[in-house]
């Protein structure tokens, strides 16, 4: 038997909190930049007028952060839940980049 087993009970719990704080970042951070990179990927994507781009792109992004929230509590691990919101946003940043305007020649 361990001679402190109160020390086991407490690492365990401190490392719950943290787990806990990292999918609230996931949600909140990550989420936003999931929904910030699919509303610029999008809106670049269109080939509509500036103030139609703007909540066509927008409107979707609000329930895609919803999701990421979600999905940062579903995943099964800390980990799981920012590579599950990171990737994407990561992807749709690239794609953002990848449209982006080119100057006028």
């Amino acid at each position: 038997m361990s001679a402190h087993p109160h020390r086991s009970r407490h690492a365990s719990s401190v490392r719950h909190r943290f787990a806990v704080a990292s999918r609230a970042l996931a949600a909140l951070v990550g989420g936003y930049g999931l929904a910030t990179a699919f509303t610029v990927a999008l809106g670049r994507a269109l080939e509509l007028p500036k103030e139609e781009v703007v909540n066509t792109a927008a409107l979707p992004a609000f329930l895609l952060y919803a999701g990421a929230a979600v999905w940062a509590f579903y995943a099964s691990n800390a980990t799981r839940a920012w590579l599950g919101i990171g990737l994407p946003a990561a992807v749709l940043a690239l794609v953002a980049w990848l449209l982006r305007a080119t100057p006028a020649a």
